[in-house]
């Protein structure tokens, strides 16, 4: 069943908008001002608290227009947003309970400031990254500057400590803190979302069963997602552990990473990428792996192959023409590229995916 919300009846004000509820959003040419619960508080709860089941709903409100989806598991929570913003958004939000939370953040940018440090912690999530988090409460702001998709699985910590058995050590730090019941993240940033990630995703969003079976496979594959994540952060406290980065050297890291996402299909070596940015080889390579979790190769060959899989949308280009138009010289080494990183053969994922669109 789809639920539309839209709450742009209330009074209109010089200073805003004013709800029939008495609560008044700030409002301007730059930004909204939203506390978090408004969006939905018309339609009541889209599940109610511990209720198991599914529902996806459609959503209007000033700039933000959008759909979502929200599946609860009991001890899993997850929640599949896709929201187009006409203006930036500031969402107020305050919640008491335990707040453990896988979030992929696979288009846009996502940053909570806490108005106190004792529930939660400030946390800035670029587009393409992920991040695991923990606050006991949350009061605070989230900020969204731009459109958005995001993956949010959240857990209760009952449920946590049964999937790790009370044994919290292979997270470090991270663990402590659920344990003391302390606002932590996992690590001091995001990390980019692997093409095996962003696959997992699209098998929860696709999923092919009902009913029990459905809960089953989309709990196997949030508890799939969070070991990978677990994975990623621990190879790259590793790495970090050994090798350390100047802030100069970020900013080129950065700035290369970003002309790789506008232009993957350029052809370079490795020494002309480190001239391109004013970099060392040595600290491009390891650099790179510290920063993005993906070698500088590894990286332009998933932009490449996520190109691709847009370009497989589009029945009038053949697998050939994909082939080209991602940067592949040879045909067979893009279908075989494809294959290792998705699983499907390009033919195989564009007749699957044809008619398959989340929500």
């Amino acid at each position: 069943m789809l639920l539309r919300i839209n709450l742009n009846s209330g009074k209109a004000k010089d200073d805003g908008l004013l709800l029939d509820n008495g609560i008044r959003i700030k409002n301007n040419a730059k930004r909204m001002i939203v506390p978090y619960q408004v969006i939905y508080e018309q339609t009541g709860q889209l599940l109610p608290p511990g209720i198991q089941g599914e529902a996806a709903l459609k959503v209007g409100y000033g700039p933000l227009e959008g759909r979502e989806w929200v599946m609860n598991l009991g001890g899993i929570s997850i929640n599949y947003r896709d929201w187009q913003l006409g203006a930036p958004l500031i969402l107020e939000t305050r919640h008491e309970r335990p707040f453990l939370k896988m979030q992929f953040e696979l288009e846009g940018h996502s940053q909570y400031t806490p108005r106190w440090q004792r529930g939660s912690k400030a946390t800035t999530i670029e587009g393409g990254t992920h991040i695991l988090m923990f606050h006991p409460a949350v009061y605070g702001k989230l900020f969204y500057p731009k459109s958005r998709r995001v993956l949010d699985i959240e857990f209760t910590v009952d449920y946590f400590k049964k999937l790790f058995q009370d044994d919290f050590s292979a997270m470090g730090a991270f663990g402590t803190a659920i344990l003391d019941e302390r606002p932590e993240l996992i690590d001091d940033r995001s990390l980019p979302v692997t093409g095996r990630m962003k696959s997992i995703i699209q098998e929860i969003l696709d999923c092919p069963f009902e009913n029990h079976l459905k809960k089953l496979y989309v709990e196997s594959k949030a508890i799939e997602l969070l070991l990978l994540q677990l994975d990623q952060f621990s190879k790259c406290t590793q790495t970090k552990e050994t090798f350390k980065l100047r802030n100069d050297d970020r900013d080129r890291l950065h700035q290369l990473k970003e002309m790789i996402e506008q232009n993957p299909n350029a052809q370079h070596s490795l020494k002309e990428l480190a001239q391109l940015v004013g970099i060392n080889e040595f600290k491009l390579k390891k650099g790179f792996k510290t920063l993005f979790g993906h070698t500088v190769f590894g990286y332009i060959n998933q932009v490449r192959l996520e190109q691709a899989k847009q370009l497989l949308g589009d029945p009038r280009l053949n697998i050939n023409e994909i082939s080209y138009l991602t940067g592949y010289k040879y045909p067979q080494h893009f279908t075989n590229a494809f294959k290792k990183q998705y699983g499907y053969l390009p033919k195989d994922w564009r007749a699957i995916h044809a008619d398959c669109h989340p929500l």
